[in-house]
């Protein structure tokens, strides 16, 4: 088992909500919330890899390159 199952040390969470256009807030009700309506109007659910032959995986370096450096949705 590892130490950081989360794979926080890999989360580029400055990138994340940049992209989403949140800033970094203390862990709060009112936060999540916000986060989460951002998120939904930032990403729109997409399966255009899969329609072309791909598919990127869904471990954290694959879905974080899609969403915060190629602005994609998931």
């Amino acid at each position: 088992m590892t130490d950081d199952p989360w794979q926080l040390a890999e989360l580029d969470l400055a990138a994340y909500l940049a992209r989403v256009g949140q800033p970094e807030l203390p862990p709060s009700r009112p936060a999540l919330e916000a986060l989460q309506e951002a998120h939904v109007r930032t990403f729109t659910f997409d399966n255009f890899d899969v329609l072309l032959g791909g598919h990127p995986g869904v471990r954290l370096p694959a879905v974080q390159a899609k969403f915060s450096r190629r602005g994609r949705g998931g």
